[in-house]
């Protein structure tokens, strides 16, 4: 892989995590001083850290599968439909399985300018999806 093609897959792992990060903090807003969150800032926080690229690529394919609920903003994908079809049942999905289960619980008390940014997010993380499969597919 080139240096640019390099960069750009940085800059779409950052953007990433950064819209993940982004996410824990509107679940810690909704949901203060709840253990399950403190421990996903931290698991979050070194896996950034020590594996960048890991949450998009333990988070790739159930996004992508879901891909028309979220350009949709389809509240069956926090809500109503079983979010075990989302996450990838691995030691390494705990995070985006005990996000959705708060979303799912929190979903309809969250203001309407919560509810967009929570799915501003969804949207930012699905590009970055796109993006990083292009990428690694055109150098498979």
């Amino acid at each position: 892989m080139e240096a640019k093609e390099q960069k750009e897959l940085e800059d779409i792992i950052q953007t990433f995590n950064s819209q993940t990060a982004k996410l824990l903090k509107i679940v810690d807003y909704i949901v203060p001083d709840h253990p399950d969150i403190e421990w996903l800032k931290r698991i979050s926080k070194i896996v950034r850290y020590e594996s960048p690229s890991l949450l998009i690529e333990k988070s790739l394919e159930n996004i992508w599968d879901n891909k028309e609920h979220i350009i949709s903003r389809n509240i069956k994908f926090f809500n109503t439909c079983s979010y075990d079809t989302f996450i990838e049942q691995d030691n390494h999905g705990e995070w985006l399985d005990e996000m959705v289960k708060i979303f799912r619980a929190e979903y309809f008390n969250l203001k309407q300018k919560e509810i967009d940014i929570v799915w501003k997010c969804m949207d930012t993380m699905l590009e970055c999806v796109i993006k990083y499969r292009l990428l690694k597919e055109s150098h498979a």
